[in-house]
């Protein structure tokens, strides 16, 4: 796009040509304005840059002192914190020693109770067996002894009975003896009156029947007398009989008693003896019993023993593992920090330079010729590392790449222009568009040679 486009005539090439060379003269002044400007935004950055990277250097100074320090610090603590940790070990080592012989003592005076209480237990078992046996002893010698007294009492009333027998059969003998003399005494004198009164009646002088008659009445008169007194006699004599026969009777179940008597003492010393026998035999057997098991408590109690000392030295064991768990590792000295190195001095791009007074001149509008300054003057400025915000808008038809930028003298808020690149141009059948000079040593863009012309955007 140009500036000028119109029917041309002298006046208006004048016009324009005034125009372009006073367009000319306020573009130099303000590049020179402009390249002022960067070059003391330019020393302004290197002087920043230096203090930067002095104040970093000296940062990084203070931070690897201060990490120094701290790694001395640090590893202070650590041997402290290992001394003290073996120290405490050593103390829990102590402790560790001390709380085993408690235990083991409480262990000891554990079993020692134990052996005592079965100790005693079996002292009990043997004076309850022993009381037992004597007790049973004395109750059969005390049977005995009664059975004894019983016996003496059994044959002392067997005696008595028999001499009682004896005194009443006596009695009986004299009584019947007595009863037969009556008897001969009164058979004697009922005969002496039978014969006075026979003699009374043979004095009477009576004969014949009533003689004879009265003869046999005394003589039937003494013998129903002495059918009386034999009757009386037979009846003494079978008293007599029946009360010794009795009295024999009364006395074989007296001695019949007495020998039952002795049965049933006989018998019951044999079962006293007996249960008493039985008695301490149970007794005996209850006391093997208890003996065995306290025998058995004893080896149960030497296992717990064991077991318990086994368990002990193990606490004692993992109470140690523990202590030495707790020690702190050794003191170990952190790497050394690097010693910070200072940082290059940064390349700070110095501003481009306006052209030199002999190039600016060879760009100074002619008067007739269509001026195209703005193209003139902007292609000087398109070296790539002169341009930041670089985007591809599109291609000419000839095949230029056209793209937005902003140049980094004009500052951050600078205007936006539209062109191409002469970096890319030198890749293409367009190189010829791209000049160089030694002085500045940038690259520049010809666009009278190309179908894209040079324009601002904003």
């Amino acid at each position: 796009m140009g500036w000028f486009k119109g029917k041309s005539n002298k006046s208006d090439v004048k016009k324009q040509h005034n125009y372009d060379v006073a367009v000319w003269n306020f573009k130099r002044d303000t590049q020179n304005l402009q390249w002022k400007h960067a070059d003391s935004a330019y020393n302004a950055q290197v002087k920043t840059n230096q203090q930067i990277r002095d104040f970093e250097y000296e940062s990084q100074v203070r931070a690897y002192e201060d990490a120094a320090a701290i790694r001395d610090f640090d590893f202070a603590n650590q041997r402290a914190a290992h001394n003290a940790s073996v120290e405490a070990y050593n103390d829990q080592l102590d402790f560790n020693e001390l709380a085993e012989q408690i235990s083991l003592n409480d262990n000891r005076r554990k079993y020692n109770d134990r052996m005592t209480e079965i100790g005693f237990q079996n002292e009990e078992l043997l004076m309850n067996h022993d009381f037992t046996k004597e007790l049973k002893s004395t109750e059969v010698k005390h049977a005995v002894e009664q059975g004894q007294v019983t016996e003496s009492k059994i044959a002392k009333g067997v005696r008595d009975a028999v001499k009682d027998a004896g005194f009443n059969a006596r009695e009986m003998n004299n009584q019947i003896n007595t009863a037969r003399q009556e008897a001969a005494r009164k058979g004697t004198d009922m005969s002496l009156e039978s014969l006075q009164k026979q003699g009374k009646v043979m004095a009477m002088g009576q004969t014949g029947r009533s003689a004879q008659k009265n003869l046999q009445s005394v003589l039937a008169e003494h013998g129903r007398g002495q059918k009386a007194l034999l009757d009386s006699l037979t009846n003494e004599e079978l008293g007599h009989s029946l009360n010794m026969e009795r009295l024999t009777s009364k006395l074989d179940s007296q001695q019949s008693d007495a020998a039952l008597s002795y049965t049933e003492l006989n018998v019951g010393l044999s079962q006293t003896a007996e249960a008493a026998g039985l008695a301490i035999n149970q007794s005996q057997t209850k006391t093997g019993m208890g003996q065995r098991q306290l025998q058995e408590s004893v080896k149960s109690a030497d296992l717990q023993f064991t077991a318990d000392k086994q368990r002990i030295a193990l606490d004692r064991y993992s109470a140690d593992l523990a202590a030495e768990a707790n020690i702190a590792p050794e003191a170990q000295m952190a790497p050394a920090p690097n010693f910070p190195v200072k940082a290059p001095t940064p390349f700070t791009q110095p501003p481009m330079k306006p052209p030199s007074d002999e190039r600016w001149e060879a760009t100074k509008p002619i008067k007739g010729a269509v001026s195209h300054a703005p193209g003139l003057i902007e292609s000087f400025f398109s070296d790539d590392r002169l341009k930041y915000d670089i985007n591809r808008v599109g291609t000419s038809k000839k095949g230029v790449p056209i793209y937005t930028f902003r140049y980094r003298f004009d500052g951050k808020h600078g205007p936006k222009y539209k062109g191409t690149s002469a970096q890319d141009l030198l890749n293409t059948k367009f190189k010829g568009a791209v000049e160089y000079t030694e002085k500045d040593g940038f690259l520049y863009v010809n666009y009278s040679k190309l179908d894209v012309e040079f324009e601002k955007v904003t």
